[in-house]
């Protein structure tokens, strides 16, 4: 066996074993950071053009695309490098707990007002006005947040910004 085992076969086994290998790579290896980009899409979708939404439905919707992208994220730990894995987490956990604050005022002021229409009662001016300011600060916090991960989402998560669409 050892005669029969020259470099140049050694060589060649080698070369054959390394095709093989390269060809089941491209189908077994785990996933990568384009993995977020549907996540992605879904948090950077509603306030690109629009604007955030006061619609109860349109606001969860939001924040659940945002812990969704920030699961998302921790499951794909292995595909990042450790510092950048870190990085990631802390702007997905500022969004995140931006787009929950946000949410959370949308919720409160079609509860208040709810409850007003129900009651009969009128609701006062003062505390609507202080929601709805609110709702707008913690809306800034949101967008700021967002901003934040899309101008980090091709150092970051490695997901280059889509054709046409202007850098951050």
């Amino acid at each position: 066996l050892a005669r029969w085992l020259t470099r140049g076969r050694i060589r060649r086994i080698e070369e054959a074993v390394g095709q093989v290998l390269a060809r089941a790579r491209g189908r077994t290896l785990p996933p990568g950071p384009a993995e977020l980009r549907p996540f992605l899409r879904r948090v950077l979708s509603p306030a690109s053009g629009t604007g955030l939404t006061s619609d109860v439905a349109g606001a969860h919707a939001i924040r659940r695309a945002a812990r969704a992208l920030r699961y998302a994220h921790e499951t794909l730990a292995a595909a990042f490098p450790p510092e950048t894995f870190r990085e990631c987490q802390l702007l997905l956990r500022r969004l995140q707990d931006a787009a929950g604050s946000w949410n959370d005022r949308v919720m409160l002021l079609a509860l208040v007002r709810k409850l007003g229409r129900r009651s009969g009662a009128a609701v006062p001016a003062r505390l609507t006005d202080r929601l709805k300011k609110e709702m707008k600060v913690h809306g800034n916090g949101f967008e700021a947040a967002l901003a934040g991960v899309a101008g980090a989402r091709d150092r970051l998560f490695g997901i280059p910004p889509t054709p046409g669409e202007e850098p951050r």
